[in-house]
């Protein structure tokens, strides 16, 4: 199994906007410029437009909400030691879980993200992502 093209693209895309420290993009607009200049080095699906905007929008727009909801689900762990990539996962997953009314199977959602952890991770991030995601899609938020 693989990640969907567009959850694989919506994570590179949300993952340079931290590795730069931006927050670029606060509406579709400004979303869509990030879109075409990203799509010079990463092919973006054509077919998934509004997935991409609904999804990166929400993710930006509820990112301080998500990392404490991350954080309560920490066991012996501080969010600041989560490393970008999996706290950019983390992000994307809980937001279209939790703050995205077009809904896709919560297992579908997790299973994708457990991929896109698998191929961007490192050897353990798809465990830690699991054990975070699947512990939280059993919340009401």
């Amino acid at each position: 199994m693989s990640a969907s093209p567009s959850r694989e693209f919506v994570f590179q895309a949300f993952y340079h906007a931290v590795f730069l420290n931006e927050e670029f993009y606060s509406n579709k607009v400004q979303l869509q410029a990030v879109i075409e200049n990203l799509s010079k080095s990463i092919e973006a699906p054509k077919d998934h437009t509004e997935y991409i905007y609904d999804t990166l929008l929400s993710a930006q727009k509820n990112k301080t909400q998500i990392e404490e909801i991350i954080s309560n689900n920490l066991k012996n762990w501080k969010l600041e030691r989560v490393s970008n990539i999996d706290k950019s996962i983390l992000i994307l997953a809980i937001s279209e879980m939790k703050f995205i009314e077009k809904k896709t199977p919560v297992a579908v959602i997790i299973n994708e993200y457990i991929e896109v952890a698998k191929k961007f991770g490192n050897e353990k991030s798809h465990s830690f992502v699991n054990g975070i995601l699947d512990k939280i899609s059993n919340q009401d938020i």
